[in-house]
């Protein structure tokens, strides 16, 4: 019976099991300022990261709706140096947040979202965006890079869509211009493949397409009448614009996503002794 139950601790030893939460590739961050690097990590595979998205804008009581939101852009770092159990400065970026240019030396506004690394460089950095301007690749950095989707225009009554936010499959699609008294719809995220845009009033829907089930989210759809403007879904969606006298649709923050290969990834083995009395 003692040699069965060291048996037994033998496998369990040497087999490989998941762990939970962020213990495994891939994690998904969305809040703090720093982040551990999961004691299993062996070699970066990526690191992607999406700004927070831009609000739609407030009707104008005067002569027009609001403008929908532009989204934030996308960027992928597949060359980053990390190490297991170190600990990194991170930022996520917030939904209409300043979107000051993010470079390797600094992350740029706090719609930004990106990871510094341990040679004090910031190796990832999404572009957001803020009210109708959407995040733009040049002041983001990574290995590849998108922008990110303009918000649609107003009618004199009613609000246009929100951007779709980009992904890793490319730039989420405009919001529509609203066309009389019909608010514009929101863009889909991720080059087709996220989150649905909202239709007028609606929000848009949360992207699903990218790696630990997250993603690019549609933009928010438009306002009329008593109905404000919708927000985006998660990540990086613009929020649509409100009608004449209304607000505007609020905007989702952004995410960074680390998927890596474990050192465990490999490892599976079963010891069985020749003779078990």
């Amino acid at each position: 019976m003692i040699k069965r139950a060291l048996l037994g601790l033998l496998v369990a030893l040497w087999t490989t099991t998941a762990f939970a939460a962020c213990t495994s590739s891939p994690c998904v961050i969305t809040s703090g300022t720093t982040f551990q690097v999961p004691a299993d990590f062996s070699a970066l595979v990526s690191l992607e990261a999406i700004g927070g998205g831009g609000n739609g804008s407030n009707g104008n009581s005067f002569n027009s709706g609001g403008r929908g939101g532009g989204s934030a852009a996308y960027a992928l770092q597949t060359t980053a140096v990390l190490v297991a159990g170190n600990t990194y400065t991170i930022q996520i970026g917030i939904a209409n947040g300043t979107i000051t240019a993010g470079s390797s030396s600094t992350v740029g506004g706090t719609g930004n979202t990106g990871l510094k690394d341990g040679t004090g460089l910031w190796v990832v950095v999404a572009n957001g965006g803020s009210g109708f301007s959407k995040g733009v690749a040049a002041n983001s950095v990574g290995t590849t890079k998108f922008d990110g989707a303009s918000g649609g225009s107003p009618s004199t009554t009613t609000g246009g869509g929100g951007g779709g936010g980009s992904g890793k499959n490319g730039s989420g699609a405009v919001g529509t211009d609203a066309s009389g008294g019909t608010p514009g719809t929101g863009g889909q995220g991720d080059n087709g493949t996220g989150g649905t845009g909202g239709t007028p009033g609606n929000p848009g829907s949360a992207g699903t397409e990218m790696n630990g089930g997250v993603g690019a989210g549609g933009g928010g759809g438009g306002g009329s009448g008593g109905t404000a403007g919708a927000a985006g879904g998660n990540y990086g969606a613009g929020g649509g614009g409100g009608p004449i006298v209304g607000a505007g649709g609020a905007a989702k923050p952004g995410v960074l996503i680390l998927t890596y290969t474990s050192i465990n990834s490999a490892k599976s083995f079963i010891f069985t002794p020749a003779i078990i009395p």
